[in-house]
């Protein structure tokens, strides 16, 4: 039986908007299927809920500063919704939707969906992980000529998230690396001066 009036795309990714700022993720899945039900094309936008769901969820689960600990750390913090099984499900789940959006062509041009990717790593205590995924996609940019899909606040975010637990010389790499994609000013003013901030403690 044919529908009468078909939801759009834009339609769907508002339910999907709704799921997300709740960190509904089971059913941000479910507004996901509909997709295929409807016929209507996922686009970036669509991805990037998924993403900001799966983080929001992490993000009410988790206390605040679980991305300065080790993982093995995180499930004494970890509140009543789950263990460190439901971190890894929620990872598994960021690295699904990620891979959707590769197949698409759009982790090698979005920098909102490799922002909200390296939270979700910051956040559930893959701190080396999301490190490494920014690294990478700078060193694979490089080598085919193209500009990395990385905003200035993923650097910023990584940058000031090392010096935290003491890494400054992470913390310079991600300087050094926001130079090397065309920021030529280098991390935003704040980043830098939390930096700063950070390493005047250490030598105290």
């Amino acid at each position: 039986e044919e529908m009468a009036v078909r939801p759009s795309t834009s339609a769907l990714n508002c339910i999907l908007c709704a799921y997300a700022d709740q960190g509904l993720v089971n059913k941000a899945y479910q507004a996901f299927d509909k997709f295929q039900y409807f016929g209507c094309d996922q686009n970036e936008h669509t991805f990037h809920l998924m993403l900001d769901a799966v983080l929001m969820n992490l993000k009410t689960a988790l206390p605040p500063r679980s991305r300065m600990m080790d993982e093995s750390m995180i499930v004494n913090g970890i509140s009543n919704r789950g263990s460190m099984d439901w971190v890894e499900s929620m990872l598994e789940s960021a690295d699904t939707i990620m891979d959707m959006a590769r197949e698409l062509g759009y982790q090698h041009t979005s920098q909102d969906l490799n922002h909200s990717y390296a939270q979700i790593l910051c956040v559930s205590g893959s701190f080396e992980r999301a490190k490494n995924y920014v690294i990478d996609l700078v060193l694979d940019a490089e080598q085919n000529g193209e500009r990395a899909p990385i905003s200035i606040k993923t650097f910023a975010l990584l940058a000031t998230d090392c010096a935290m637990v003491g890494d400054l010389e992470g913390a310079n790499e991600m300087s050094r690396l926001c130079k090397a994609v065309g920021y030529k000013q280098g991390l935003p003013s704040y980043a830098n001066a939390q930096i700063k901030r950070l390493q005047e403690k250490s030598m105290i």
